[in-house]
């Protein structure tokens, strides 16, 4: 529901209820642009304890706040609370919403710059920001054209608007098809398609819980887990390779002796450090 608090709020609240009435399964996602302020956001979702007495029915609500910051933290240098600890930040506040996990995530949209030519058109950044986006809590959405390398500025709404490339009279490219992708492009969709897919048969990414740590010179370390089964990702966004000292990870590596990434199909034996390439993201499925 676009720009969702504009109207009368009451109305919204009995006009969404009134919906899952009659579409029980149907989940509803509401527009509440406010940027970085994740109160104001949580406000418009169903089960906040609002202090006015508001009730709103809203299920999902968009997460402008991880999306502005997400840019931010990776085109920062590491600091007190920047670089990647912006990430960690935000994130800590999830207590303010009533479910997280039902959020709207993405990292751009028709009315915003697109996230591409917010990290600089760096590809690697771009991947970064997909593997997070399919690995941390919430409802990933993703914008058509990403895997494409789409970069339209925000300022100017025709340019993040523009038609896909292919299937339309007249184009001189087919990002349809392999051959109508640039070798950068390829890259990406590749990406992209191995992430999917491999998210798809993952309940764990669904609906695990989040435990994460105070990133550590810009080496960002969350896992998802339930009760049995835990996937650990770590970011590294610096321009060298690290090697991450594991002891403090302790106590959700307890249960596993190995891991598989699932990017690059490596496995890693359970040890006292691991190592990360810069600019990478490590999604390891332990076992």
């Amino acid at each position: 529901m676009d720009t969702y608090p504009y109207p009368d709020k009451n109305f919204m609240a009995r006009w969404v209820q009134e919906v899952l009435n009659e579409y029980p399964k149907c989940n509803i996602v509401g527009e509440v642009w406010f940027e970085n302020n994740i109160a104001n956001t949580a406000y418009w979702q169903r089960g906040s304890k609002n202090k006015d007495g508001y009730q709103s029915t809203l299920p999902s609500v968009t997460d402008f706040p991880l999306c502005f910051t997400l840019p931010k933290a990776l085109n920062e240098p590491a600091g007190f609370d920047t670089g990647l600890r912006k990430l960690y930040n935000v994130l800590c506040q999830d207590f303010i919403y009533p479910d997280p996990n039902n959020n709207l995530i993405f990292l751009d949209n028709h009315d915003m710059t697109r996230f591409f030519l917010s990290v600089g058109r760096d590809v690697r950044k771009l991947k970064m920001g997909l593997a997070f986006l399919l690995t941390t809590r919430g409802i990933p959405e993703l914008y058509y054209g990403t895997e494409l390398l789409m970069d339209g500025d925000g300022g100017y709404h025709p340019n993040v608007r523009k038609d896909f490339p292919g299937g339309w009279p007249g184009d001189n490219a087919n990002g349809f098809t392999a051959a109508g992708r640039t070798e950068d492009q390829t890259e990406v969709y590749e990406y992209i398609k191995k992430l999917l897919t491999w998210r798809k048969a993952q309940p764990l990414i669904h609906t695990g819980k989040l435990l994460h740590y105070i990133p550590q010179d810009n080496v960002y370390v969350y896992f998802r887990y339930d009760a049995k089964k835990s996937i650990m990702v770590v970011l590294n966004a610096n321009d060298k390779e690290k090697t991450i000292d594991t002891a403090p990870f302790a106590q959700p590596l307890k249960k596993f002796t190995k891991g598989k990434d699932v990017t690059t199909d490596q496995e890693w034996q359970a040890a006292s450090t691991l190592k990360i390439l810069p600019w990478t993201v490590m999604i390891l499925a332990l076992e």
